[in-house]
């Protein structure tokens, strides 16, 4: 159907803005989106700078702003925003504060989303302030794992800390790497070899400590894993997510 639309545009060499606007309608939605985007511009730049033509050409610059950020290039959907005429409009405000927000740019992302508790609770939600935006969303619960006890559990039997964050098979390979090095010192110490027992040593001490600190590295890594889960469930249930490209 596309090429039929294509073949007759081309073939009676007619061009208006209100057929490209169409046209490019018809290439989004089959997922064409670069080609989409040349479209509505030329309908863009063809529609003349006039009051009567303005809201059209708003509605032109927010789709071409829409698609550049489903592409990942923030920067162009920035630009087209800037090309709003209407800038007073809650409509430009939510637009021009979710580009900088997908930026991670959100200082600027809060100075246009002001006007909604909602969207200043989901900037701290992704800033990791959860608990100012549990004010708004409610409380956000999820596993946790605590350093210290990781790093304890490790220094009492190695690989253990691990496991408790839930790096099973990281904790049983910790585990062998530790009883083996110190079966080295055992062995040498045992046959009265003094240099392999110091050698040996120094290599069990250095896989100890790793494995101590590497505990303590997965107790934080599954907090924040899990938070943030926890951060993207949230945005599914209150409908957050739909604002994303």
């Amino acid at each position: 159907m596309m090429f039929v639309w294509m073949f007759f545009v081309l073939s009676f060499n007619v061009f208006s803005p209100e057929m490209s606007i169409d046209f490019a309608r018809k290439l989004e939605k089959e997922g064409d989106y670069y080609r989409a985007i040349l479209e509505y511009k030329r309908a863009f730049y063809a529609l003349p700078d006039t009051g009567a033509y303005n809201y059209v050409k708003d509605d032109i610059a927010y789709s071409i702003a829409k698609l550049y950020e489903k592409l990942n290039d923030y920067d162009m959907a920035e630009v087209y925003i800037d090309k709003v005429k209407d800038k007073t409009s809650q409509k430009y405000a939510f637009e021009k504060g979710l580009v900088h927000f997908l930026k991670g740019d959100y200082s600027n992302a809060r100075s246009f989303w002001r006007y909604s508790d909602t969207l200043s609770a989901w900037i701290k939600l992704r800033e990791g302030k959860w608990k100012e935006a549990e004010k708004v969303f409610g409380a956000i619960s999820y596993p946790k794992r605590s350093p210290f006890v990781a790093m304890l559990l490790s220094g009492i039997i190695p690989g253990l800390g691990k496991i408790y964050a839930g790096r099973l098979y990281d904790g049983l390979y910790s585990f062998v790497l530790n009883a083996g090095s110190l079966f080295l010192v055992y062995d040498a110490w045992r046959h009265n070899r003094k240099t392999e027992t110091y050698v040996y040593s120094g290599i069990f001490l250095f896989f100890y400590s790793g494995n101590i600190y590497g505990s303590w590295i997965a107790a934080k890594k599954f907090n924040r894993y899990h938070l943030q889960l926890a951060i993207k469930e949230k945005e599914f249930s209150l409908g957050l997510w739909k604002y994303l490209p």
